[in-house]
C-alpha cells in the first residue's frame, strides 16, 4: 500500500453510458473479493446508478487488468457500497441502501443476498434476486430511531481469532 505507485493513462472501468447526454452509470465503491487476490480475484464496483457489477481482474506487479465481461449483481437505483465476503459454501454481498444524508430521516441500512457463485445471482433469505425488480435483500443492520442514523456502506471480515465484524458509518 506504501507503493511505489505509477500514473496509467486510462480508468480501470471506463464509463458505462445508460442514456443521452450525461447520463452514465455509477463506476464508484469498489470492492476485491478476499483478503489477498494474488495473481487474479473479482472485482465488485458500481451503485445507485446502472447497479452494481462483478468482473474479474488480473494482477502484476505494476497493473490490475479487467477481463471477461462484466456481470450486473443488482439491479439498478437500489443499492450501492458493495463488499464481498465468502464463507463455507457461499459467497455474501453486503449493500447499503436508502437515504444516507437527511439527518435523523435518514433511512440507509445495510442489506444482504448470498450465492454459490462471486457472479450471482445474489438472493436474499426469501429466495429474491438482488437483481429483481421488486426491492429485495435480506436486512442486515436497519435504522431503529437510536442516536446513530444513516449507518451503512460497510465491510465485513474475520479477524485473526476468527471472530467476524462489521464495519459501518452512521
Amino acid at each position: 500500500p506504501t507503493g511505489p505507485w505509477r500514473m496509467v493513462s486510462a480508468p480501470l472501468v471506463r464509463p458505462r453510458r445508460l442514456g443521452l447526454g450525461c447520463s452514465f452509470a455509477s463506476t464508484i465503491d469498489p470492492d476485491v473479493l478476499g483478503a489477498s487476490i494474488g495473481r487474479s480475484g473479482m472485482l465488485y464496483y458500481g451503485g445507485f446508478r446502472g447497479g452494481i457489477n462483478a468482473q474479474k481482474v488480473s494482477v502484476s506487479k505494476y497493473a490490475l487488468r479487467l477481463y471477461g465481461g462484466a456481470r450486473q449483481v443488482t439491479i439498478g437505483r437500489r443499492y450501492e457500497g458493495a463488499n464481498v465476503v465468502r464463507r463455507g459454501g457461499y459467497y455474501y454481498l453486503f449493500v447499503s441502501s436508502g437515504s444516507c444524508c437527511a439527518g435523523p430521516l435518514s433511512g440507509y441500512a445495510v442489506f444482504a443476498g448470498r450465492s454459490t457463485s462471486a457472479f450471482g445471482p445474489f438472493v436474499d433469505r426469501e429466495g429474491v434476486p438482488l437483481t429483481a425488480s421488486r426491492t429485495g435483500g435480506t436486512p442486515v443492520l436497519a435504522p431503529n430511531g437510536n442516536r446513530w442514523v444513516g449507518g451503512g456502506h460497510n465491510a465485513v471480515f474475520q479477524d485473526f481469532g476468527g471472530q467476524w465484524w462489521t464495519v459501518y458509518h452512521a
